[in-house]
């Protein structure tokens, strides 16, 4: 057997053996728990306490430790979050970002573009982007657009569905009633060269229209009986008003006034309004033309107790076939203009006017504010607020003043709903739950207001700069019928998830009899 002396082995290769070990150890990272001591390397760890560096500067054994040697990683890590020096990352997942807030005051998020020139800067105070790309943007500043034709069938809150229309709307819209609908409806400033179409479909539809500052759009009605609301007519006491909009059709219109407003058919402030097939009753002048208003009457019928047709202050009607007479002239142009005179024959009509229907009524809210229940009392803001997100739990309040609970109280409510909208701010951008509740305070108290006495509550999700009608439960109903509700709040309790602020204005809106 052969026996292999070590000096077999050359020197070489123990040398050559020692140095790449030498190397594998020197690949290895110390973490130092005291002043590190050389030697040490890039990518070596040193905790000072709840401090954490990391070294950038090698140093070999027996040169002198340089604090420079070491840069900053970690300030420190306790219980309310990390503190770094400068901390980069190439992806962040999932949670909540929240920068600035009641002690840091405001956070301020900055984004560079490769050259190092800033294209976005938020903070408490200030936002803006250099350049923004949005697919679809909510908010109460902006105009969305509509360029698509679509039919919606309705069934009730017509305002409901005349508002999912974007304003800016380039599509032919048709809202075909299915029954029977009470409320007041408002049509006002649409843009854009589309079509809105109310096809009644044979239904009445109880209350009140106002069209306003639609332009160049066309707004259609046809096709039904307009039962208007004799205690809640529009601005200018009329049931059918056409104010600065540039072509509004009615065709096969049964107009009733009840309570015998000024008006029926109203048009005004350069807005043209073509009258085909309709008829106007219960109304002290039945088809009127003032303050620039052109009305053309093509066959139509009726009767006013005072005017079948009036122009007036600039106003012009062109009437031919038939037209509504009056009890006390048929036709009257004073400081305007009929044409031609005597062009239409007089035709009364002889319709047997509908029941009146339930009232429909809305109050504006005329002040709002919000209660923090940690000693900061009435916040002074202006606007609404519920949740927490600091300066403790908040409850917002619109007040209405006397007016719904003098005229509900006692009342036999049929329904009732109030038109919110979330403030472009507070809170996360996207849908929050805002819990709406009735209180019982006409104004705002001087002191401490007890909590919403409502159990009762509605909620609705809004993002920034949303609004919404909210149909409200019966018991809000009862509420107001028996005297105890006044007003309009919310209040979700402590929860930061739900934390929101809301515009001060506000629209509460109740049919009753």
């Amino acid at each position: 057997m052969a026996v292999l002396a070590s000096t077999d082995i050359p020197f070489t290769n123990n040398k050559q053996l020692a140095l790449a070990a030498q190397q594998t150890a020197n690949i290895k990272r110390q973490t130092f728990i005291d002043q590190p001591v050389p030697p040490y390397q890039p990518g070596d760890m040193w905790a000072n306490g709840a401090t954490v560096y990391v070294c950038i500067k090698e140093k070999a054994l027996g040169q002198n430790f340089d604090q420079s040697d070491w840069q900053l990683l970690l300030k420190y890590i306790d219980e309310q979050g990390l503190y770094v020096g400068n901390f980069s990352f190439n992806q962040g997942i999932g949670g909540t970002l929240t920068l600035g807030g009641i002690n840091n005051g405001n956070g301020v998020l900055i984004v560079l573009d490769s050259n190092g020139d800033t294209i976005a800067y938020l903070d408490g105070g200030n936002g803006g982007f250099d350049t923004l790309s949005i697919g679809n943007l909510i908010s109460p500043s902006v105009y969305n657009v509509n360029d698509d034709d679509q039919t919606i069938n309705v069934s009730s809150n017509i305002n409901a569905a005349l508002a999912s229309i974007p304003p800016l709307n380039n599509g032919n819209v048709k809202l075909v009633f299915q029954n029977d609908i009470s409320e007041n409806l408002d049509i006002s400033n649409y843009l854009g060269d589309g079509t809105i179409e109310i096809d009644l479909n044979g239904h009445a539809f109880n209350g009140n229209v106002y069209n306003h500052g639609n332009s160049p759009q066309y707004i259609y009605f046809h096709d039904g009986t307009i039962n208007g609301d004799g205690d809640s007519v529009t601005l200018n006491d009329a049931v059918f008003e056409v104010d600065r909009c540039t072509y509004v059709k009615c065709e096969n219109i049964k107009l009733y006034g009840n309570g015998n407003p000024t008006y029926g058919f109203y048009c005004h402030s350069g807005s043209t309004l073509y009258l085909q097939n309709c008829e106007a009753y219960n109304v002290q002048e039945a088809m009127s033309a003032g303050t620039g208003g052109e009305i053309e009457v093509d066959t139509c019928k009726g009767l006013g107790s005072k005017y079948g047709i009036h122009a007036f202050y600039g106003g012009r009607i062109t009437a031919f076939g038939s037209q509504p007479g009056g009890s006390t002239a048929d036709s009257l142009g004073v400081s305007g203009e009929i044409f031609p005179s005597g062009g239409a024959t007089v035709d009364t009509g002889a319709a047997t006017p509908p029941a009146a229907p339930p009232t429909t009524k809305s109050w504006s809210a005329t002040s709002a504010d919000n209660w923090s229940d940690n000693g900061y009392d009435w916040m002074g803001e202006g606007f609404p607020r519920q949740g927490n997100y600091g300066y403790g739990t908040r409850t917002g309040y619109w007040f209405f003043g006397s007016g719904p609970h003098s005229t509900l109280n006692g009342k036999s409510i049929k329904s009732m709903r109030v038109y919110v909208t979330r403030k472009s701010s507070g809170g996360s951008a996207g849908a929050e739950t805002i819990r709406i509740k009735w209180h019982t305070y006409a104004s705002k108290p001087s002191g401490n207001p007890s909590a919403m006495e409502s159990s009762d509550y509605v909620d609705v999700s809004l993002k920034w700069g949303q609004s919404a009608w909210v149909t409200l439960p019966s018991s809000f109903c009862t509420a107001f019928a028996n005297g105890k509700a006044y007003g309009i709040g919310i209040n979700i309790g402590s929860s930061k998830a739900n934390y929101a602020a809301m515009s001060a204005s506000c629209k509460l809106e109740a049919t009753y009899s």
